[in-house]
């Protein structure tokens, strides 16, 4: 079964840390790759993306995207 995790928030607040190792590692932790282990599907977030990510994340958030789930 899948499920929808709404995850826009979770990646917004950790870019409102600065681009750093902290940050890196934050990410990192959300995201352990063993298999059936995972806590966040954050996998394909870059941590040490620049300033145009989460400005696109505030738009996201701002439409409500995350309640855009189909069913």
């Amino acid at each position: 079964m899948l499920a929808y995790i709404p995850l826009l928030g979770v990646q917004r607040e950790l870019y409102r840390l600065p681009r750093s190792r902290e940050r890196f590692e934050r990410v990192s932790r959300h995201d352990d790759r063993s298999p059936g282990d995972i806590r966040l599907p954050l996998a394909s977030m870059n941590p040490m993306a620049k300033d145009h990510v989460p400005a696109l994340l505030n738009q996201l958030i701002g439409a409500r995207a995350d309640d855009w789930v189909v069913g």
